[in-house]
């Protein structure tokens, strides 16, 4: 409820200006923006004109605000393929000494 209201009071104060306070708030507006973009043209500037030496020694000491934070890296998922490997295989001690001396003479391959 409380949003709503404050759209209509947002739309209340907008509909009170006069279409001149409405150009000087875009103007007031457009400078701002205008400064923003020259900084970021002399910074991109700056750093463009830096060699390597100089790009390494900003990139230790550039201000907080413009660090990175590191992300962190998931852990990959336990490999599934190991436990239905050993779920499947068949445990020698438990076959007849004769079935494994076969398996030993005559080795098989399972394709699919």
């Amino acid at each position: 409820m409380d949003k709503r209201r404050k759209k209509k009071r947002d739309e209340g104060s907008s509909s009170n200006l006069t279409w001149q306070e409405k150009k000087d708030i875009a103007d007031k507006e457009e400078k701002s923006l205008l400064n923003e973009i020259q900084a970021l043209r002399a910074w991109v500037g700056m750093v463009g004109a830096m060699n390597d030496e100089q790009l390494k020694e900003y990139l230790k000491n550039r201000p907080q605000d413009l660090k990175t934070s590191k992300i962190q890296k998931k852990k990959p998922p336990p490999n599934r393929d190991q436990k239905v490997s050993q779920e499947n295989s068949i445990s020698l001690s438990c076959l007849p000494p004769s079935f494994i001396s076969a398996l030993l003479v005559y080795p098989f391959s399972c394709s699919v």
